[in-house]
């Protein structure tokens, strides 16, 4: 039994963790620990040498450094796709989202696009993941 397997979860070890329980029942408390703590080893060495070598980058958008954190989040999103039988419903959702936010994003509505988008895509998601 899995008492405390979501302490120190972040959103990169929530998608891995995601794409490992693909055709498993469980995963162990001991793997979620271990990818837990060593997400946070790495966040807190990725902090210490931005602090120590940050002062030597001065403008970090001229070298393109803003899209890491996208870059991240879509080789998990892609890692989870890939491992899945059937790619309809993520389709589906992507497709969703990315009308959501051209729609919300032409009625002016700024970052809260992003927002919207997400919430309908993800509700919409899990009403097909019922309905298949």
């Amino acid at each position: 039994m899995c008492r405390h397997i979501g302490s120190l979860l972040t959103d990169e070890s929530f998608g891995v963790a995601m794409t490992r329980a693909i055709g498993r029942k469980t995963l162990s408390e001991r793997w979620m620990h271990g990818l837990n703590i060593t997400a946070y080893l790495n966040w807190f060495a990725a902090n210490m040498a931005g602090a120590y070598f940050g002062r030597w980058i001065t403008n970090p958008d001229r070298l393109g450094l803003d899209y890491a954190l996208p870059a991240m989040f879509i080789g998990l999103i892609v890692l989870q796709l890939v491992h899945r039988k059937s790619k309809k419903i993520p389709i589906n959702v992507a497709i969703i989202a990315i009308v959501c936010v051209i729609l919300a994003s032409m009625a002016s509505l700024g970052s809260l696009s992003i927002i919207i988008a997400a919430v309908v895509a993800a509700t919409m998601g899990v009403f097909m993941e019922r309905w298949k």
